[in-house]
């Protein structure tokens, strides 16, 4: 960490931000003539260092903050169903009382 502990969680930020330049700055050295295809290459510059980055998983992020406890998880089973309602009679027809 090259940060104070109460500025840990703008860390990745700061990282990712760097990175970020880094990758435009590529994309936008490869073709300097049309805003549309700067964009369009950073992003596929974008897109392959970052798929490499999650292939190869080298770009995790953890953190570990002060004063918080973790417990795994137990899985359960999801909840039931409701039962869907009755369907209605097939002939609703009442007789009404003669007075």
């Amino acid at each position: 960490m090259f940060m104070p502990a109460e500025y840990a969680w703008a860390e990745p930020i700061v990282i990712a931000a760097v990175v970020v330049f880094i990758i435009s700055w590529i994309g936008n050295s490869i073709y300097f003539g049309n805003r549309f295809v700067n964009a369009l290459l950073t992003a596929i510059v974008f897109a392959l260092i970052f798929g490499a980055l999650a292939y190869f998983k080298l770009g995790t992020v953890t953190m570990t903050l002060p004063g918080l406890s973790t417990a795994p998880v137990a899985r359960t089973a999801p909840p039931a169903q409701p039962a869907p309602p009755a369907p209605p009679p097939a002939n609703p027809v009442t007789t009404v009382p003669a007075k």
